[in-house]
């Protein structure tokens, strides 16, 4: 398995309408195969927000960047990645 570290900066008192948009969001990601969890985070700023996706394999991952849901203007944004394998 592999975790995906979403950072996505936004402006200050924006994060809970960020982490709402998520919360909203039904499969696109969480449809895809390969999907295993995520996970919304925001910062005690108020400025930050993490989303954490894992996923089977990285493979299953680039699958996801590659595809047509991932071009949906409701799909992950990706300004920044992590990648971390979790063993």
């Amino acid at each position: 398995m592999i975790a995906i570290f979403n950072s996505l900066p936004v402006k200050e008192g924006k994060a809970d309408r960020v982490v709402e948009r998520f919360r909203e969001s039904r499969g696109d990601v969480q449809g895809f195969p390969g999907f295993v969890s995520m996970e919304v985070l925001k910062s005690e700023a108020g400025d930050e927000v993490l989303v954490v996706t894992r996923w089977r394999d990285r493979a299953a991952f680039e699958s996801w960047v590659h595809s047509e849901e991932f071009r949906l203007p409701s799909a992950l944004p990706v300004p920044r990645l992590t990648l971390t394998t979790v063993k």
